[in-house]
């Protein structure tokens, strides 16, 4: 059974653009937990735009469950997410994927990424590499001897048609057997809705699937607590 986390950025995101304070990404986290989540997701990027350093902290005050923050690979991030102590970390190499954005890859930034792993190497804490779903990018992270691998699963928005989508899935099925031989485990994050996340979660022995946009969006009708209890209902 997958695990469920909720990535609460879109909340952020909708705070910063649309100006509404209510959009609180620290309450929408633990309406999350009172609705399921198995852990929240925060990602960290350079200058702190929509998630800021104070979202952060009181996440880490507020919320019981584990904590995974996602760290673009500078010295402002790093530093700050090692002072909040994380049960997990997921190094993301070059930017945050994005539609048409640049890609996860792991080969520029093998130095950076094996001095990341080596600051934030703790017996009580998981730490991942978030990626492509390619098999060189899964033989490359398994080199780093981290804990686990994300895979990007954003790209399934670009297939057009249900056949284009089951063979991408069914590449993905084979990329979660071939990581989990390697000794790693396996998550997903990207282009998961309500209408594919059962399917989703059923590909190989996946750990942990996230999910942001499609929550917060459901959220909008029928409440974060519901909408996180309906993606579980699916996940689990």
């Amino acid at each position: 059974m997958a695990k469920l986390g909720v990535n609460i950025e879109p909340v952020a995101i909708l705070r910063e653009r649309g100006r509404v304070s209510e959009a609180d990404p620290v309450m929408a986290s633990m309406l999350a937990e009172l609705g399921g989540a198995d852990f929240i997701v925060c990602p960290l990027r350079e200058k702190f735009s929509s998630i800021t350093e104070r979202d952060a902290k009181l996440l880490r005050m507020m919320v019981k469950i584990p904590l995974e923050l996602q760290v673009e690979l500078n010295d402002q991030t790093i530093g700050f997410s090692l002072s909040l102590a994380p049960e997990k970390v997921t190094l993301v190499p070059g930017k945050f994927p994005e539609p048409q954005g640049p890609r996860l890859d792991v080969q520029p930034h093998l130095k950076e990424l094996a001095k990341a792993v080596q600051d934030f190497r703790s017996d009580e804490r998981l730490i991942g590499i978030w990626v492509e779903p390619d098999l060189q990018q899964i033989k490359a992270v398994a080199g780093l001897r981290v804990d686990y691998v994300k895979l990007y699963l954003g790209h399934i928005a670009e297939k057009k048609n249900l056949s284009e989508r089951a063979d991408f899935l069914e590449q993905i099925s084979s990329l979660v057997l071939a990581a989990n031989k390697m000794g790693l485990a396996t998550a997903i994050e990207g282009g998961i809705t309500y209408s594919n996340a059962a399917m989703i979660g059923a590909l190989g022995k996946m750990h942990e699937i996230v999910v942001g946009d499609s929550i917060v969006a459901r959220a909008l009708c029928v409440g974060m607590e519901q909408a996180v209890r309906d993606m579980c209902a699916l996940v689990h």
